[in-house]
């Protein structure tokens, strides 16, 4: 039985991270995009003194609503197809 390379598990583990890596970058720009809309969403609630972590709350709230809201339209019949149509012009079939 042959050992394998060093290369390979390099490979392998970064194969294995990236898909990980991948969605923690898009869940953390998420956040920070809907912060800012929702920082200006309780500002315009509370006019008064508004604590600090409430912006914070509202802009994971949103991004917890909109990953639900595109996993409800992508398992949607119409959702499927859209999604199966943008895979198809994605791929790269020849």
């Amino acid at each position: 039985m042959a050992m394998k390379s060093t290369k390979y598990y390099i490979f392998t583990g970064l194969l294995s991270i990236l898909p990980i890596t991948a969605t923690y970058w898009i869940i953390v720009n998420l956040f920070q995009f809907f912060s800012r809309p929702g920082a200006a969403i309780v500002e315009f609630i509370f006019t008064d003194k508004v604590p600090q972590y409430i912006p914070q709350i509202t802009g994971f709230i949103l991004t917890i609503l909109f990953i639900y809201f595109i996993g409800l339209f992508v398992s949607n019949v119409l959702g499927k197809r859209i999604y199966a149509w943008l895979e198809d012009i994605f791929s790269l079939k020849d």
